[in-house]
């Protein structure tokens, strides 16, 4: 029994420092993994950033696109008043004309 014993605990030694240095290791990888994740969501977050800028720059270009097409629209129709002012003015100038003895 003590002969086996003996046996038993160099070897016991070996396989306990193999599982020590595997451990070790493992932790190692963990870390590094778990770095790498950290790296990935501070990624994704600024990605994600990014996005919501660019839909809001295409959400502002849109507006100002409308805003565009709203005056030019205003201008046509503040031209239409214009031209129908003036052919008023011309019509009012006629008819005082007819009227006058």
């Amino acid at each position: 029994k003590s002969q086996h014993k003996t046996i038993w605990t160099p070897l016991q030694n070996i396989v306990t420092s193999h599982l020590n240095v595997e451990f070790n290791q493992s932790t190692s990888f963990i870390q590094k993994l778990e770095k790498q994740l950290h790296c990935l969501k501070e990624t994704q977050y600024y990605l994600q950033r990014e996005v919501f800028i660019s839909w809001r720059n295409d959400d502002l270009r849109e507006s100002n696109n409308k805003i565009e097409k709203d005056y030019q629209c205003s201008e046509e129709w503040n031209n239409q008043i214009a031209e129908d002012l003036a052919k008023e003015d011309i019509w009012r100038a006629k008819y005082l004309n007819r009227m006058r003895p």
